[in-house]
């Protein structure tokens, strides 16, 4: 503020300025820079609290899971895990299912078929539940803990024309995008086999 505004306010008073020079001719930009600084302190308040992982490993335990054990994993694979196209930093979360919910029903199910879950620990009676069904024949132990690990490679999931009709998608572009995704899933498939020999070897 120059010194000529400052000796106006001065000649005026600072509560007649307020009333009849700001709040007549500066109102419409204090509630546009409030508006803006709420916006901006609600963005990032939301943006903190976003789950920021992009790799998950999914833990099956039968009694209870063990949080030193959990932490320590996670710990070993964020600090060997490779960022896909080698930009950014690698998020790990933990994600723990009992082998049999409070129904005495097994827990985990549909995870098996999700894309994103590649990596695997499971307790010594976890594994052997699931490889009477086939589950994770490679399972090898995790040296320095109890757990067992497994890469579960499973297939990415695909788009069908059906499901874009309405909006104008040719078969072609959707052959184009399952490759892609084909394409992308194997090198996911292979940074998760890669690291995971990684951490077997201590």
């Amino acid at each position: 503020m120059d010194d000529a505004k400052k000796g106006r306010i001065k000649e005026m008073g600072f509560e007649n300025w307020l009333t009849n020079v700001f709040w007549v001719y500066y109102k419409w930009y204090f509630f546009l820079g409030v508006l803006i600084l709420t916006i901006l302190v609600l963005f990032l308040i939301s943006a903190s609290g976003r789950d920021r992982s992009n790799l998950l490993v999914t833990y099956v335990y039968t009694e209870a899971p063990d949080q030193s054990q959990t932490e320590t994993v996670k710990g070993m694979v964020e600090a060997r895990a490779v960022p896909e196209n080698n930009r950014g930093t690698v998020r790990v979360r933990v994600d723990a299912f009992p082998l049999q919910n409070g129904m005495g029903e097994r827990a985990l199910y549909e995870e098996l078929g999700d894309p994103d879950r590649l990596i695997y620990l499971l307790d010594q009676n976890a594994l052997a539940f699931y490889q009477t069904m086939g589950y994770f024949p490679d399972a090898e132990q995790l040296p320095g803990t109890e757990l067992w690990i497994s890469v579960r490679e499973t297939p990415a999931v695909l788009y069908r024309l059906e499901d874009f009709a309405d909006q104008g998608y040719t078969q072609e572009q959707i052959d184009e995008s399952n490759a892609y995704l084909v394409e992308r899933q194997g090198r996911r498939i292979q940074a998760a086999r890669e690291l995971v020999e990684g951490l077997l070897k201590g």
